[in-house]
């Protein structure tokens, strides 16, 4: 029987990172270049940049990550309150611009819409029930 074992180092980089490099090995077809501790495996592989993705942005600062993995950024705005973002959509969307809506306004809009779902659910048990 013939063994082939493989050496490498590993780097840390950003989960950003780490999940653009891995849904692009996906894309590829490389899940074998997947470990099963999530280590991605580079062997025979050069980066090189995408020149249609912007330059990303050096006053956005990260401050948290939400339980899906998507990260939290937040950048100072011209009028003195902050805008967050989010990597949850493409290169980034804006979450909530704090001089554009206010804290209680946007706690509403989730309490309607965590309502909403909830009677979502309950129409789709009446229905089942049926």
């Amino acid at each position: 029987m013939t063994r082939m074992t493989r050496v490498y180092v590993t780097l840390d980089v950003p989960p950003l990172f780490w999940k653009f490099i891995k849904e692009q090995l996906e894309k590829a077809g490389y899940h074998h270049a997947i470990g099963d501790n999530g280590e991605l495996d580079m062997h025979g592989l050069a980066l090189t940049p995408d020149r249609s993705i912007p330059e990303p942005r050096s006053d956005l600062k990260p401050v948290g990550e939400t339980s899906q993995g998507y990260e939290i950024f937040r950048e100072d705005n011209t009028v003195g309150g902050h805008t967050y973002w989010s990597t949850e959509v493409g290169n980034g969307v804006v979450v909530w611009d704090t001089s554009l809506v206010s804290k209680e306004t946007l706690h509403m809009a989730l309490n309607l819409e965590d309502y909403r779902h909830a009677e979502e659910r309950e129409r789709e048990q009446r229905e089942r029930a049926r």
